[in-house]
C-alpha cells in the first residue's frame, strides 16, 4: 500500500466519510434540511453520517453521492478517500 496524505485506517473511514460528506454538501449551499430531502432520510440521520457516527449502507451511499452530484464506486472513493482506501482494496 503506498503512504499518501490521507493514509487512514478503515474505523476512521465513517469520521472521514462524514467530513467529506459535510464539506460536499456546504459547497453545494445546501443546508441539512435541504440535503436530507434530495437523499430522503431524515435530518438527524444526515447529522449522523457527517458527525461519522454512522456507516451508510449502499443505497444510501448511492443517495448521498447523487446528491452531491457524485458517482458512487471507485471514481467516488478516490474522491472521497484519494489513494487511501483504494491501496487496501486493490484499486
Amino acid at each position: 500500500m503506498q503512504n499518501t496524505p490521507k493514509d487512514i485506517s478503515f474505523s476512521e473511514v465513517p469520521l472521514e466519510l462524514g467530513r467529506v460528506i459535510r464539506r460536499k454538501r456546504e459547497e453545494l449551499d445546501l443546508s441539512q434540511e435541504k440535503f436530507s430531502e434530495l437523499t430522503g432520510h431524515h435530518r438527524t440521520y444526515i447529522g449522523f453520517l457527517e458527525r461519522g457516527e454512522r456507516s451508510p449502507n449502499v443505497v444510501t451511499l448511492q443517495r448521498v453521492a447523487h446528491a452531491l452530484n457524485l458517482l458512487l464506486g471507485i471514481c467516488f472513493l478516490r474522491e472521497v478517500f484519494g489513494g487511501a482506501v483504494m491501496g487496501k482494496i486493490g484499486g
